[in-house]
């Protein structure tokens, strides 16, 4: 492992952090990702160590691991029991096909290019402070004050971050008036980082965060979800989606 305070005067990179001898670029043994890593760097394509994703990590600092970017985001059904479901729920709800981010209350990984189904580049949201885009490259500023510089091929950079804002906005105002009428004392979140960034925003995007946060609409959001990509193979597909929402209306009401 690599200490971050070797990055205090120098951007953390790709090309920077491999500069290093392998040996050193080790990391934890058995490490299960977490939400405490700043980024998570895909190295796939780089066959000069034993390792395909770089990660930049709060407390552990820059390593090496084996898995890909693709399988560490993927892992983090173990943080959240769901991966990556809610966000896809949640990206349907707003209409927002390309580039979903993982999304947990205020924990969110927003994908440089791609998504789930490829290796890319991730950045954890939570844990910047700012951000900046220089055409094909793109600088974000970790609240402990090191800057991580990545290649960012397409699109807009505050573009990106304010469509990951609203996801993580959305899962808060679903999730925290439940969690509060539960009974549980909620004393905000101590970080937020880049989250919380478009907070005052009035775009339509940002009017529907307000609205069909009604639980019997937000349960039939995710069941229309599920139904809709079961992937079934029958004849007529579209009638058998309808058989299970019929099915599982009269139930909603049986119970």
């Amino acid at each position: 492992m690599v200490h971050l305070l070797a990055f205090r005067n120098k951007e953390i990179t790709k090309d920077n952090i491999l500069k290093y001898e392998f040996e050193l670029l080790k990391g934890p043994t058995d490490f299960e990702v977490d939400f405490d890593c700043d980024a998570l760097l895909d190295v796939s394509e780089d066959k000069r160590f034993n390792g395909n994703s770089l990660i930049v990590h709060e407390k552990h600092g820059a390593f090496l691991v084996e898995k890909t970017t693709k399988e560490l985001v993927n892992e983090f059904y173990k943080r959240n029991t769901v991966g990556f479901a809610l966000s896809k729920v949640l990206a349907n709800f707003f209409s927002l096909k390309h580039y979903v981010p993982f999304v947990f209350m205020y924990v969110v990984y927003m994908p440089i290019s791609g998504g789930t189904r490829k290796n890319t580049d991730w950045i954890g949201l939570h844990l910047m402070n700012s951000c900046r885009q220089n055409k094909k490259e793109a600088y974000f500023i970790t609240t402990q004050g090191f800057i991580i510089k990545v290649t960012f091929p397409k699109g807009d950079l505050d573009s990106r971050v304010h469509d990951a804002c609203v996801l993580c906005q959305k899962c808060v105002a679903i999730f925290l008036p439940l969690i509060v009428a539960g009974g549980v004392d909620v004393r905000g979140c101590v970080f937020t980082g880049l989250v919380v960034k478009f907070n005052t925003c009035h775009c339509p995007l940002h009017v529907k965060v307000n609205l069909e946060n009604d639980p019997k609409i937000i349960g039939l959001m995710f069941i229309n979800f599920i139904i809709d990509h079961l992937g079934i193979e029958s004849v007529n597909p579209e009638e058998e989606k309808k058989h299970y929402r019929r099915f599982l209306s009269r139930l909603k009401k049986h119970y």
